[in-house]
């Protein structure tokens, strides 16, 4: 089934491969049957794409907000580029710095419940 992508082309920037679709949907899948599911293969072959997609997936399907991306910081700027230029219908929140710098952004947060993603590394998330 391709449900998926139907229904996400217009928030899409992005044409997935007949693979990736496959791998969208098995992904939607493994959520509404509620198990869990890791989805690796070879760099390059489109997994921030299709962890995109899900996003804005379930962004339509949802209320509850935001998501939360925790990646390596190396990738951390990569990430708010591929959303970004991917589905530019989510709007991003990175959380990162010192730690007055998350301060200030906490209290920002606090307020701004707008977002849809909040994106930090693993050293700042272990630090919740």
């Amino acid at each position: 089934f391709s449900y998926a992508i139907v229904s996400l082309s217009y928030f899409l920037a992005i044409h997935l491969c007949p693979y990736q679709i496959k791998g969208v949907n098995w992904i939607i899948s493994c959520y509404e049957t509620g198990h869990g599911c890791i989805l690796g293969d070879e760099m390059g072959l489109g997994k921030t794409c299709q962890t995109i997609c899900l996003l804005v997936f379930l962004s339509g399907k949802l209320q509850r907000r935001p998501f939360m991306i925790i990646c390596p910081l190396s990738v951390l700027n990569n990430w708010r580029d591929e959303l970004k230029r991917f589905s530019p219908s989510l709007s991003t929140v990175i959380y990162s710095g010192g730690k007055e710098e998350r301060a200030e952004l906490q209290q920002d947060l606090k307020s701004n419940h707008g977002f849809h993603i909040l994106l930090t590394t693993y050293e700042v998330y272990h630090l919740f």
